[in-house]
């Protein structure tokens, strides 16, 4: 256990990634990544296998099998860098998207599509998306039918809802059941503005 502590530090320090920087990318706590690096305990090998990937060593190298650091080929993971904002909303004078309140950058595989984090506020979105989680967002100005989407009504801040459009009426609904629906009837389609598309999640970090 103390080699792979030791070791997972190194190849993490290697990769100039923070540990919240790992967490975010394992789904995981940043406090769970300070227990294996301070060898309290270690991650079964599921969890082994995605760290060797995002690290670019072995598997056997983490546990301490032996000393050979190189990653099968296949293996290798590019990261990229999106911001995470506190929220959004319309820009009056120009009509178009603010960003407010840039709260830190997570990192998310190259190939995960994802423009910007989103941390979500309450519980409507429960339990897919709890208060304090990041939801990935890819920037698009429609929705499909039963997607998650970040919608912003009358200008006001942006909010997270499961979308479904009628001949009539756009629907904005919360999973969790203790929040009526949004209903906009089709004469006020021009108050909603659709910023994009939830695609993904980082769980808050303890």
């Amino acid at each position: 256990m103390e080699k792979f502590a030791e070791r997972l530090k190194q190849a993490r320090l290697n990769k100039n990634l923070r540990q919240k920087d790992l967490a975010d990318l394992l789904h995981v706590g940043q406090s769970t990544i300070a227990m294996w690096e301070r060898g309290k305990s270690i991650p079964d090998i599921k969890i082994a296998s995605e760290l060797a990937k995002i690290l670019d060593v072995s598997v056997d190298f983490l546990l301490g099998i032996n000393n050979k650091t190189t990653p099968i080929e296949d293996s290798k993971l590019t990261l990229k860098q999106i911001p995470v904002y506190g929220y959004v909303a319309a820009n009056s004078e120009h009509g178009e998207i603010a960003y407010q309140e840039l709260i830190d950058y997570i990192v998310i595989p190259d190939g995960m599509k994802g423009d910007f984090g989103l941390i979500v506020k309450g519980d409507s979105m429960e339990p897919r998306l709890k208060d304090g989680d990041v939801a990935v967002v890819l920037k698009q100005p429609i929705l499909e039918n039963g997607e998650i989407g970040v919608i912003i009504i009358n200008g006001n801040e942006g909010v997270v809802k499961k979308y479904y459009k009628s001949e009539n009426a756009i629907t904005l609904i919360s999973l969790n059941e203790n929040h009526p629906p949004i209903v906009i009837p089709r004469r006020n389609w021009n108050d909603i503005l659709i910023v994009g598309k939830v695609v993904g999640k980082y769980e808050k970090w303890e």
